[in-house]
């Protein structure tokens, strides 16, 4: 349970940088804009919830709710099944981007 959580992890990082790669003209610009949206998706339920606020929406958007169940040994079909759309929808991103690119030469 624990390393299918890390696979799915690492695919859902992976197809996010894959993502940002497709639509940024430098590689560098492309590494920061991963990492600002990994560290969001990480992190934002903490700061949601440090502020005082408590927004079910916005806990179930983030990695973390997802991905620290399956670290523990508690495999959940729904966090599963968050992190491959996760991985679809950042890879079909990034195959239209440069579907997009390859036609325009």
């Amino acid at each position: 349970a624990m390393s299918l959580g890390l696979v799915l992890m690492l695919a859902a990082m992976t197809a996010l940088g894959i993502a940002c790669s497709a639509h940024s003209p430098h590689p560098v610009i492309a590494a920061a804009i991963t990492i600002v949206l990994l560290l969001t998706l990480w992190l934002g339920n903490a700061v949601v919830q440090m502020s005082g606020m408590s927004n079910p929406v916005v806990n179930w958007l983030m990695m973390s709710t997802h991905v620290q169940p399956m670290l523990q040994g508690l495999v959940s079909s729904s966090d599963v099944i968050w992190l491959l759309l996760l991985i679809m929808v950042a890879l079909a991103l990034a195959a239209r981007r440069v579907a997009g690119d390859k036609e325009r030469g």
